[in-house]
């Protein structure tokens, strides 16, 4: 009866054998396409454990991470994402809140200045890469490098957008001289309407509106726009005053016709009286006669 189930045996462990041998072969003809898993410790200081997994996850690195005690992560990816993930634990383990921002496409990568020359339009900032990492001695530290099929910035919030300003103008230097030009000739039409609008002012400008601007001009330099505000005001003060003028005069007037209708009625009176006194007097005496 054992002797029956020899053979068996012999056949399932010769067809394990080849499976084994297959898979095998399988593996090596595609050992230089896989890249092995590797390994490294970092060591937090200025955030924590959590916060650093976060970043991992926000900036969508490909990297599992466990967390140690104390404050430790021990990072595990394959040769490319591993030297991300550690350069970028490297970067944001400060105090300072980091975000992650897309410049160009990937295919772009040739046409982006280069990482010096950001560096030099920048104000104490050092500027590297994932394998290149910034260096020490500057008081912000940024990487630019492609990510995800894009060349990405990674810094806090203010020096991203520095970066991603710099990179547009250097870019797309037509439009920014387009856009100078435009505000250039915007500006000389500003002030050819400003200087227009300021001679007809002085000339419609009585002397109550003058000496105000004048002591406006005399103070401290203000801009073009309080000036025509404060030139405004003093016009129309200068108006209320004369309307205020007009009134009185008015009011004047009809004070003086009053007093010169009264006077009137009083000298007629002082005429009548006599008048009417000497007519009396001849009818006494015309009586007594």
């Amino acid at each position: 009866m054992k002797k029956e189930q020899q053979p068996g045996k012999r056949l399932l462990c010769l067809f394990l054998l080849i499976a084994l041998t297959f898979s095998f072969l399988s593996f090596s003809s595609n050992a230089e396409s896989i890249s092995p898993s590797r390994n490294r410790v970092v060591r937090l200081r200025s955030i924590s454990s959590a916060k650093a997994i976060e970043y991992l996850k926000e900036f969508n690195i490909d990297c599992v991470a466990s967390q140690l005690p104390p404050n430790t992560l021990l990072l595990t990816a394959g040769k490319g994402d591993i030297t991300k993930a550690a350069s970028l634990m490297r970067l944001v383990d400060s105090e300072d809140a980091y975000v992650m921002l897309r410049l160009v496409d990937g295919l772009q990568a040739e046409e982006m200045p280069k990482n010096e020359d950001i560096e030099s339009q920048l104000d104490d900032v050092a500027v590297g890469n994932f394998l290149d990492f910034p260096e020490d001695g500057k008081k912000q530290k940024a990487i630019i490098d492609v990510h995800d099929g894009n060349v990405v910035a990674i810094a806090t919030e203010q020096i991203v957008e520095e970066i991603k300003e710099f990179v547009e103008k250097y870019m797309n230097p037509e439009v920014v001289e387009a856009n100078d030009v435009q505000v250039i000739e915007s500006n000389d039409a500003a002030l050819e309407v400003s200087a227009d609008v300021n001679d007809t002012l002085v000339a419609d400008l009585n002397d109550v509106a003058t000496a105000d601007a004048n002591e406006v001009l005399t103070g401290e330099e203000k801009s073009s726009d309080d000036l025509f505000s404060e030139l405004i005001e003093s016009l129309e003060d200068a108006n209320a005053v004369q309307q205020e003028v007009n009134e009185l005069e008015e009011l004047m007037l009809e004070k003086l016709a009053a007093v010169e209708s009264s006077i009137v009625e009083e000298v007629e009176e002082v005429i009548e009286t006599p008048a009417e006194e000497v007519a009396e007097a001849e009818e006494l005496q015309e009586a007594e006669a």
